[in-house]
């Protein structure tokens, strides 16, 4: 026996509807990596979901971007805890089963403000983080989805170069210099 699409649309719609909102909105207020990957398994089935509870579950993600947004236009301190969720990946795949012309814009938005707080050099690692999660954001414009990935590529490259980098033969000296003179004076003690 099979059961269509409409029927469960119908059975969410008089049962469960208001309760799944509710649990929705609850877990994406939290922001944890963990309850944002719940709602992305949620959301893989959102064809089963009346389009009253998905229009619902939209804006309530659209919120959590304009929060976020909001905040990085506004913060003149370096404090980003109520915004955490914006350098995990999973709020990107929650973001994308929304994907809209709209939402790109905002993605946009977001991205040039992460970008200018990065090249401030604060809070770098939470940035970095956020540029290399964005990257998963799967466009309603593939350009746009193509600027995220090579922002990801170019930091991640940047990332190695500065790794790959020699150092300084000076600071080279100095720490055969120091080894050196351990070596000298433990020979010494014994």
């Amino acid at each position: 026996m099979t059961v269509s699409d409409e029927k469960i649309k119908h059975f969410i719609t008089l049962f469960l509807a208001d309760d799944l909102v509710s649990f929705f909105s609850l877990k994406l207020s939290k922001g944890w990596y963990h309850y944002l990957e719940e709602l992305n398994f949620l959301l893989d089935l959102k064809r089963y979901l009346p389009e009253e509870v998905v229009y619902k579950m939209n804006l309530l993600v659209f919120s959590k971007l304009d929060f976020a947004i909001h905040l990085l236009n506004v913060s003149t301190k370096n404090e980003f805890s109520n915004i955490v969720y914006i350098k995990y990946r999973t709020f990107y795949d929650l973001l994308s089963h929304f994907a809209t012309i709209e939402l790109d814009r905002k993605i946009i938005v977001l991205l040039g403000l992460i970008v200018q707080n990065y090249k401030k050099k604060t809070n770098v690692i939470f940035f970095s983080s956020v540029i290399k999660s964005m990257a998963f954001y799967v466009a309603f414009n593939e350009n746009i989805g193509k600027i995220l990935i090579e922002n990801r590529a170019i930091l991640m490259k940047s990332r190695e170069e500065a790794d790959g980098q020699e150092m300084h033969p000076g600071m080279s000296l100095l720490i055969v210099f120091i080894f050196v003179l351990i070596l000298f004076l433990t020979g010494k003690c014994h």
